[in-house]
């Protein structure tokens, strides 16, 4: 039709520096299921340097994406994915969150938010989000 657009949702993928390379294959097959990534946080270089920038970059990323997933890692510190997380739910509307953990019992308090849809494996994290996309 004349003037429609094909909207792509954008995702933000969150998760541990460490596991980074489990971001990227995230983010690759959710790009399959036609979703846009909103900020390759896992390509850029651990610059000590500039801390101040990759912080602002990492929340624009999370501000201006549709639905959000939370990688989680059992074995390093996820403060600031957890970060991430709230400050995706703190804008108030209720999009998709999607977190992904073996188990959630430790878990953030704020996993009980009406929009997360807790999962235990990265396969029902992409099926979540191909239903909600």
């Amino acid at each position: 039709m004349i003037g429609m657009v094909n909207y792509q949702p954008v995702l933000y993928v969150s998760g541990s520096w460490h596991e980074r390379d489990r971001a990227r294959a995230f983010a690759e097959r959710a790009r399959a299921l036609g979703l846009r990534i909103a900020h390759e946080w896992w390509d850029r270089k651990h610059d000590d340097k500039q801390p101040a920038q990759q912080v602002l970059d990492d929340l624009r990323g999370v501000w201006t994406a549709d639905m959000f997933v939370l990688l989680e890692c059992a074995t390093h510190s996820m403060r600031s994915a957890w970060a991430e997380f709230g400050a995706f739910i703190a804008r108030g509307s209720l999009p998709p969150v999607v977190v992904v953990a073996a188990s959630l019992d430790k878990s953030c308090f704020f996993v009980n938010h009406p929009s997360v849809v807790r999962v235990a494996t990265d396969d029902a994290a992409l099926e979540a989000l191909r239903v909600r996309a």
